[in-house]
């Protein structure tokens, strides 16, 4: 494999291999795993930066990267790859209307390692011209399993997740949090025999606790349109995220810009992977998500603290209150912008960062999604850099004596916080 320096990232340089399948096995592969390549026309020649989809396989495809023949046909025997190597030959039916660079590595065996899945989503985006607003994994029943962790292992690096009833692996409840930055549409057959529904579900409960901020949020399949749940409403159905709980709609999909949505398909098998990855909706869907736009409730100003997710720089956990740099002791209320703690009242539209009281009317953005890619990506990118608080608009200290009690009182609590701390 011949390679390219360009602009301090390493770029895999292939010459006459677009718009084809490539096979690196264990001794040829640069990167921590074997695995089957797909570059969309003109790759080589070009320096525009790539969509690029990571496909993970099922158990059933595990093996040896030894044999360059064994790789090429567990990696293409289902999923994207597949898509591309029935194509034959031009444009198969996504990449005519959504070009992507596509890699599937192949686990050597049984489930797989998530660290060592997330190692080679680092190298890869090292290795090949990556947008980095638009990396996506999808993964089918064991592959699942990755497709779900590497957003955790990698965060702010992947812009969407196409689960296809996938193994649920080990994780922490404090790693749904993560979701805040990524699209999710994960598939299920109702009544999988091998893989159940209850994988699917588990996660997207997780998700939707993490989104709301609360413990409480609604089961998935507590307002399933038949049965509770229990049984298939016959015909499939797709739950899409509300702040208030799961909303189910009929058919694949709908309703069709919902960020968050799980498709529980009218099947009792577990070979669903066909119907999703031949939809060209999903891909559409897919594609339409990126990174830098993409803007999940309360992402901006987020933080997250021992798994609980803040909203515009505010987290509550154990009691303890978080806002804008700010930690108040245990005892805190926060209400409609009112902060109570130990008798002391700040009023509502007067926001404290690092210290500084500012008057209604003067807000800070609490920092973005970072521009970065995320460990291993390209160094270049479109985002703007952010991370430091930004104050917008003018700033006012002309209220007087009641504003500077109120700001002693809080910086007050904020020590005593800190010596607790």
């Amino acid at each position: 494999m011949r390679c390219l320096v360009l602009a301090g990232a390493l770029w895999s340089l292939h010459v006459a291999a677009d718009d084809s399948l490539v096979t690196f096995t264990t001794a040829t592969s640069q990167g921590p795993l074997p695995y089957v390549e797909y570059l969309p026309p003109g790759y080589s020649n070009g320096t525009a930066r790539e969509r690029i989809v990571f496909s993970f396989h099922g158990i059933g495809d595990s093996g040896p990267g030894t044999d360059a023949t064994s790789v090429y046909d567990a990696m293409t025997s289902m999923g994207p790859l597949r898509l591309i190597r029935d194509a034959s030959s031009g444009p198969h039916r996504f990449q005519s209307s959504h070009r992507a660079i596509v890699l599937g590595p192949r686990n050597p065996q049984g489930l797989w390692d998530r660290i060592t899945a997330a190692a080679f989503v680092s190298w890869a985006l090292t290795h090949y011209r990556v947008d980095p607003d638009a990396v996506y994994l999808t993964g089918l029943s064991a592959g699942g399993g990755p497709t779900w962790t590497i957003p955790i292992e990698r965060p702010g690096t992947v812009a969407a997740i196409l689960p296809v009833c996938p193994v649920r692996q080990l994780w922490s409840p404090l790693d749904a949090s993560e979701y805040r930055g990524v699209a999710v549409w994960a598939f299920h057959g109702f009544a999988d025999p091998i893989v159940p529904l209850a994988e699917s579900r588990h996660w997207m409960n997780q998700i939707g606790q993490a989104l709301a901020r609360d413990a409480g949020f609604p089961d998935v399949m507590s307002n399933y349109p038949f049965a509770n749940g229990t049984q298939s409403a016959g015909q499939h159905q797709t739950a899409s995220w509300t702040p208030v709980g799961y909303v189910w709609s009929a058919g694949v999909g709908a309703p069709p810009t919902a960020t968050y949505r799980l498709t529980a398909l009218d099947a009792n098998y577990h070979n669903i992977w066909t119907d999703v990855y031949s939809n060209h909706d999903v891909w559409d869907w897919l594609f339409s998500r990126r990174r830098s736009t993409h803007v999940a409730p309360g992402d901006a100003g987020v933080v997250v603290d021992a798994g609980v997710v803040v909203d515009a720089g505010v987290v509550v956990d154990a009691g303890v209150v978080v806002d804008a740099g700010v930690v108040v002791d245990a005892g805190v209320v926060v209400d409609a912008g009112v902060v109570v703690d130990a008798g002391v009242v700040v009023d509502a539209g007067v926001a404290v960062d690092a210290g500084v009281v500012v008057d209604a009317g003067v807000a800070s953005d609490g920092g973005l999604e970072s521009g970065d890619a995320g460990p291993g990506a390209p160094p270049v990118t479109t985002r703007p850099a952010s991370g430091d608080n930004v104050v917008q608009g003018g700033c006012s200290t002309s209220s007087g004596p009641a504003l500077a009690a109120m700001a002693l009182a809080v910086l007050a609590a904020r020590r005593r916080a800190q010596r607790r701390h």
